[in-house]
This record gives structure tokens, C-alpha cells and sequence, in this order.
């Protein structure tokens, strides 16, 4: 058996890996000299405004997150759901900041779209759609657990045809706690 070889491009120049427990934020970045410096942040609009100007001044290009809190889960499933319903090799548009006291999180697919009268349906309990590139899959139960979980966090979801005409745009918004 022959061995396969992979290669990559490096993208990331410099990458930041982020933690987060409840109120505990732990960053570290791997500087250029492939050193790594790593601090701790809590979940105060003035401590995460701390914690983006040092991933400024450091020139990070990629932020990497890991959290086993239930606040990060409804990212994935929806970035689990672009994925599921954008062709392959298409990549996923992420934009996160922040708007007055909330962090806005806009993940945008290039797949087949919502039909704009189903946007607020898909976060309906068993509601599925028919469409997509890898067919009808799943049980209807992810968005509407997304839901309720964003909305136990005083946040809101919302879905919007895609921004470039083709795809769906996911908005969240999760209220960032104030010092």
C-alpha cells in the first residue's frame, strides 16, 4: 500500500488558541519565534477588549477555540450545518464582533439557501429541509436546541439569505457580560 502524501499551505502566521470555562478566557498565542505566551481573561467587555488589542499588537491571523461550555455548542452546530449544506471545497465566511454590549456572530454558507418565507421555520422543533447538497438529513432537533440554548443566554438567532445572493447567513448575538 502506497503512502499518501498531504500537503498544506500555511495560512497561519500567527495563531491564537482560545479557552474558554465560564468567566475564564485562557489565550495563547505562538509567536514567531515559536515561543508561546499565554494569559487569562475573564468575560468583561473590558478584559475581551484587552485580550483583542494583545491579538492585535501580536498580528494573529487565526483564532482557534475550544470550550466545553454550552455557550460555544450553537457555533458549532450551526458551522456544523454550513458545512453540511455547502458544497465541498466552498469555504464557510465567519465574522465575529462586537456591536454595543453584544458579540455578533455571522457564519455564511455558499449552499442551495433558505426559501426567505423558511427562515424563521428551520428553528422550529422537527422542522428539516428538503434541499441541500448532501440531501435530507438529521431529526430537525439541532437549530431548535441552538435556539433555545441562545435564548437561555438572554441572546437571539436569526437566518438571512446570503449576503452574496447564494447561501444562508446565520446571525447570533449573545449579550457580553459588562463590568
Amino acid at each position: 500500500m502506497e503512502k499518501e502524501e498531504i500537503s498544506f499551505v500555511q495560512v497561519v502566521k500567527v495563531g491564537c488558541g482560545i479557552d474558554v470555562h465560564k468567566d475564564l478566557i485562557t489565550a495563547t498565542i505562538r509567536k514567531s519565534n515559536d515561543k508561546l505566551e499565554t494569559r487569562e481573561f475573564n468575560a468583561y467587555t473590558s478584559s475581551l477588549k484587552s485580550l483583542r488589542d494583545w491579538c492585535k499588537k501580536e498580528k494573529v491571523t487565526h483564532v482557534a477555540m475550544e470550550s466545553t461550555g454550552v455557550y460555544w455548542k450553537p457555533v458549532f452546530n450551526v458551522l456544523e450545518n454550513a458545512a453540511k449544506f455547502s458544497p465541498e471545497n466552498v469555504p464557510i465566511e465567519v465574522n465575529i464582533q462586537q456591536i454595543e454590549s453584544y458579540l455578533q456572530i455571522e457564519i455564511e454558507d455558499q449552499g442551495v439557501g433558505i426559501p426567505e418565507d423558511e427562515c424563521e421555520q428551520i428553528f422550529d422543533m422537527f422542522y428539516t429541509m428538503q434541499r441541500g447538497d448532501r440531501g435530507k438529513t438529521g431529526t430537525g432537533l439541532g437549530l431548535s436546541i441552538v435556539k433555545a440554548i441562545i435564548g437561555a443566554h438572554m441572546g437571539s438567532i436569526e437566518a438571512f439569505s446570503g449576503k452574496h445572493g447564494q447561501g444562508t447567513l446565520i446571525r447570533i448575538r449573545l449579550p457580553l457580560h459588562q463590568d
